[in-house]
């Protein structure tokens, strides 16, 4: 008894010592893991009640990332400025998150509480490169900054549908778009990705150097580094046609509708340049929501009549729930998921994203946006979309049309994406990230996303 007490006096006397010589995630004081940073990189470090870290956090899409309140935020404007933050950051177990676009609904996806967060809006070039055929964008950009860039050069990339959206986080989510079809997702166009690691060092990644780490990048969220370029394939382009066509439908002619976007996804010789997004909505008369409160989730369903409308159904049930919260957007929505996109993926390289070969008649992602203006509301919307999640889940699974895999970029926080990829690309995911990071710095230092153990993004 008298040597255990020992042993345990020893090991509690090392941990005291260590936590002095590295200090321990939970005494670090962020305020001054802030001031080492304004010591090397200055006036690019604000502080609450500047204006700088007002304007970045006013530049959130979702109220529960502009009202995720940082100690201190780093504004980049280059690889090297980042590399120097982590060199600081790392040694000193300073916790930080990194801001591409800011376009994540889920609190403490691009922003962090207490902590330090890089914005990566000041990494803003556009430089086409091999007469136009490859394009190297910083990671800060959003998507509609791109795309106005490259369309007078009558090319686009193969990206998100929304403007807003970040091209660093949707497309190390996957990145799914118009023209998906012809050319993959975003993710499967990266040719070269600039990252900096959790020592500092500024590596590329590409097929032929780094390619674990190329590959890995490709789907694999924000686990393995800092991502400062993405050298990407550009898609020619003349001309585009689209349409927002909305509709008052009766219940009786909602099948039709579904049979029909069925038939568009399982066409036996469909156009890859043809694509499909329809969305159901419950939205009350309300004014302007100048912030919005946003709740999200994916899934993936085979494309049958039947599937399709049982959602419809589960879906029309649940507004209930929610038809008393003020302002509220419920919304679901089907994108078609075909072999077009899975062969394109696979044509450019291959991704981790573990979607498998869809059946003949092909797939649907099927995701919830909810969108409301009161942070009040937020526990009760929650409750009813994860409620709706596995009211859909259920129904699908007893009529044999379920697919196990979950669309990163609008996964729900009790979801867990990469769990979905298929248990080798999981594997090769861990493997790359104790290769280049082997202290797992970015998975206990920069808590969100979706984490490759944690699982599960925060709220």
């Amino acid at each position: 008894m008298h040597n255990l007490c020992l042993l345990i006096r020893s090991i509690a006397a090392t941990l005291a010592i260590w936590c002095l010589l590295v200090p321990c995630a939970e005494a670090v004081d962020p305020g001054s893991c802030c001031q080492s940073l304004a010591a090397s990189l200055g006036s690019k470090v604000a502080f609450p009640d500047s204006p700088a870290y007002s304007s970045s956090l006013a530049s959130y899409w979702s109220a529960q990332e502009q009202t995720t309140y940082p100690a201190c935020v780093l504004s980049a404007s280059s690889a090297q400025d980042v590399s120097t933050a982590l060199k600081i950051l790392v040694p000193r177990a300073c916790k930080f998150a990194a801001r591409g676009g800011g376009h994540g609904a889920l609190a403490g996806l691009a922003n962090i509480q207490d902590g330090v967060t890089i914005d990566l809006r000041g990494l803003d070039f556009i430089k086409p490169f091999a007469e136009n055929q490859l394009v190297s964008v910083g990671s800060g950009l959003r998507i509609g900054a791109i795309y106005a860039a490259l369309h007078p050069l009558n090319i686009a990339i193969s990206g998100g549908r929304s403007y807003d959206v970040g091209v660093s986080g949707s497309t190390l989510g996957n990145g799914w778009g118009w023209l998906s079809n012809e050319a993959g997702f975003c993710c499967d166009n990266v040719v070269e990705y600039e990252v900096v690691l959790a020592n500092g060092a500024i590596v590329t990644a590409s097929q032929r150097n780094n390619a674990n780490l190329w590959k890995a990048l490709k789907g694999g969220g924000n686990n393995f580094g800092i991502v400062t370029n993405f050298v990407l394939r550009t898609v020619p382009m003349t001309r585009i046609w689209t349409a927002d066509v909305v509709y008052t439908l009766t219940e009786s002619q909602i099948p039709r509708l579904l049979g029909a976007a069925a038939d568009f996804t399982s066409r036996e010789e469909p156009d890859p340049k043809e694509t499909l997004l329809f969305t159901f909505s419950y939205t009350p008369t309300v004014g302007n929501m100048y912030y919005v409160q946003c709740i999200s989730f994916s899934m993936t369903v085979v494309n049958d009549p039947d599937a399709l409308s049982e959602l419809h159904r589960v879906y029309n049930t649940s507004i209930a729930s929610v038809s008393g919260v003020y302002g509220i957007g419920w919304t679901l929505s089907f994108q078609p998921l075909t072999r077009l996109m899975t062969d394109a993926s696979a044509a450019r390289g291959g991704n981790v994203l573990g979607i498998g070969q869809p059946p003949e008649e092909g797939l649907h992602e099927v995701q919830l946006t909810a969108a409301f203006p009161d942070a009040a509301d937020y526990d009760r919307v929650s409750r009813a979309a994860d409620q709706l999640l596995a009211d859909c889940t259920a129904a699908v699974k007893l009529l044999g049309a379920d697919w196990p895999w979950v669309e990163m970029n609008h996964a729900s926080h009790i979801q867990d994406p990469i769990s979905t990829y298929g248990e080798e690309n999981k594997a090769f995911l861990v493997d790359t990230a104790a290769e280049y990071d082997p202290d797992a710095v970015f998975q206990k230092l920069m808590p969100g996303g979706y984490k490759l153990k944690g699982g599960h993004a925060s709220r």
